[in-house]
């Protein structure tokens, strides 16, 4: 049996190929060698694709944590609501702190701890926001003013109309 017949012989694809390389010039057994990786250029390509994806990407993801903050918030004031409402009809009192309802360590998305006033101090236009209490976050930059019209008020979320409105002070 020669060589040539036992190579034949064998079904296996990689031995026909192994053989068939051997046969070529040595210079095209070098480029077969190579055929199946990628070329630098190629790579940079990619790294420039991806890094362009991620880099429009980055302002999509903030504004969605900024949602998500907001959306928290929003959801905090309701619960402190909700629960000064039932202390109010337990006791029927407003809670002096948010610590009587056992939410006195209680923070925004931000850090900073929700303000609560048993007598509304908030207003626009020399108008009251609330006629029974106030309950806000500070808003991400964590200053406020009484005024949520004012430039450190407008990005507080305040709760206005005695519960019927909960945004952000520049839009009362």
């Amino acid at each position: 049996m020669s060589k040539d017949q036992t190579i034949h012989d064998l079904s296996s694809s990689s031995v026909a190929r192994y053989y068939a390389a051997q046969q070529r010039k040595p210079r095209q057994r070098h480029l077969v060698t190579f055929a199946a990786g990628f070329t630098m250029i190629e790579l940079l390509v990619v790294v420039a694709i991806l890094g362009t994806l991620a880099i429009l990407s980055i302002p999509t993801y903030n504004e969605f944590v900024s949602r998500a903050k907001n959306g928290r918030a929003k959801q905090d004031v309701r619960v402190l609501e909700r629960e000064i409402i039932g202390y109010f009809l337990e006791t029927e009192s407003l809670p002096i702190t948010l610590g009587d309802i056992n939410r006195g360590d209680l923070k925004d998305p931000w850090g900073n701890p929700y303000v609560y006033s048993n007598t509304p101090t908030r207003n626009r236009f020399d108008i009251n926001l609330n006629t029974d209490f106030d309950i806000f976050s500070m808003g991400a930059d964590g200053v406020t003013d009484p005024v949520v019209s004012s430039a450190a008020g407008k990005d507080d979320l305040v709760r206005g109309a005695d519960g019927a409105f909960l945004g952000f002070g520049e839009d009362w």
